[in-house]
């Protein structure tokens, strides 16, 4: 089998050879790890989503030693593991190399391999950072994904399954206002670089979006003792303005009436966060006709916008 595979994406191609190599190289600077570890880390990958076999694990390790790395062979004295004893990968990187890495990691993160991302992070931290200067590393972590995440919270993101699981937490709802609240979590997913968990929120009867940046603690996770609430919200509201002419309805919409001045709009959701969201990135061109509870909450966003130039 040709192992100078590419994984081909919508904007480019990645060798699959390169990627398993620096997938390997993170792995062994972590910590020194037998055969059947690299390969079962390597078969969850997010990209790779394969096993390989054990000579293929032997060429890539061999096309690591090629590049300069000092990998000691697994033995009975090292518990059979590979240990990297050295690696030649200490330079210095300008600015066009810079926002290349950074374009690698912002790929990951467009496409919602957050894990991914987490792990570039990692391997960033580990392999560049020590070797820039201050401007390089200022621009290297100038958009560096979930650093206002507070550590203990991203790694249990990053090693639990938070997926479809009760959740206990303490949560900042507000600048002012930290609550411990309880939520059966149904998906983990990034959004305009910020990591979430959507999930059914027992205090207001409905599904949410919570942001990791918020989570203060996470006191428990459980499996869920029932399968998850279904509660579907209708909302209809109208977009006008210069919106008319460039409006493109979700999945979760449909067009009911329209005219070259307002196009009046159904959606169906089951999240207050998304439908809110959605309305507000329409800016002044759109009325909310239903329910008056989210113009409420419409009010009270708007209202908080306002104090901030006041």
């Amino acid at each position: 089998m040709n192992e100078n595979l590419s994984i081909k994406t919508k904007n480019t191609n990645i060798s699959l050879t390169a990627y398993r190599a620096i997938k390997i190289l993170k792995l062994l600077m972590e910590k020194p790890s037998t055969s059947a570890e690299i390969i079962e880390v390597l078969k969850q990958d997010e990209l790779t989503k394969r096993s390989i076999s054990d000579d293929t694990l032997r060429i890539t390790m061999n096309s690591l030693k090629a590049v300069g790395c000092k990998i000691a062979r697994p033995c009975p004295k090292n518990d059979y593991r590979y240990i990297l004893m050295e690696h030649p990968f200490k330079a210095k990187f300008n600015s066009s190399e810079i926002n290349l890495l950074s374009q690698i990691r912002k790929y990951f993160l467009d496409c919602c391999q957050w894990r991914t991302v987490i792990e570039i992070n990692r391997l960033y931290d580990k392999l560049i950072t020590p070797y820039c200067d201050e401007k390089a590393l200022n621009l290297l972590n100038a958009k560096k994904p979930f650093v206002k995440i507070k550590p203990q919270i991203l790694e249990t993101f990053y090693s639990a399954n938070l997926e479809k699981k009760e959740i206990v937490m303490t949560y900042a709802t507000s600048s002012k206002k930290i609550e411990k609240i309880n939520i059966s979590s149904k998906q983990i997913f990034c959004e305009a670089g910020k990591l979430y968990i959507m999930g059914w929120y027992y205090k207001r009867n409905t599904y949410s979006y919570f942001n990791a940046e918020k989570i203060l603690e996470i006191h428990s996770v459980e499996n869920l003792k029932e399968p998850l609430k279904a509660c579907d919200i209708k909302v209809l509201y109208k977009v006008t303005g210069e919106e008319v002419s460039t409006f493109v309805c979700n999945s979760d919409e449909k067009i009911l009436e329209q005219n070259s001045e307002e196009i009046l709009v159904e959606c169906i959701t089951t999240s207050e966060f998304k439908i809110v969201q959605r309305l507000l990135s329409f800016g002044c061109d759109f009325e909310l006709i239903s329910p008056d509870y989210i113009r409420q909450k419409l009010i009270e966003k708007i209202a908080k916008t306002k104090a901030r130039y006041e």
